[in-house]
């Protein structure tokens, strides 16, 4: 995902996300993420520069099967686990 995107009117990009950073990708409008990606620099980073690749998409909607998707829940599971 690009950073203009995110920094555009209805876009949006927290503060205090670090750099490799796991993230839920959110369709505007939308409750529910739509993906997961990774962050490519800090939101910081991504703020200052304002253009470039922001998030390195991991999975979205559909692209997994049910196998792929535990495979994946334990996987983040296991990364949210270790970082508390």
């Amino acid at each position: 995902m690009m950073a203009p995107g995110l920094l555009s009117p209805g876009g949006s990009l927290p503060d205090g996300l670090a750099k490799d950073a796991l993230v839920a990708i959110h369709a505007e409008g939308k409750e529910h993420a739509c993906g997961i990606g990774k962050m490519a620099e800090s939101s910081a980073d991504v703020k200052k520069a304002g253009k470039g690749v922001a998030v390195e998409v991991v999975c979205w909607i559909g692209c997994v099967s049910s196998l792929q998707a535990h495979n994946l829940h334990e996987a983040l599971h296991h990364r949210l686990s270790s970082c508390q």
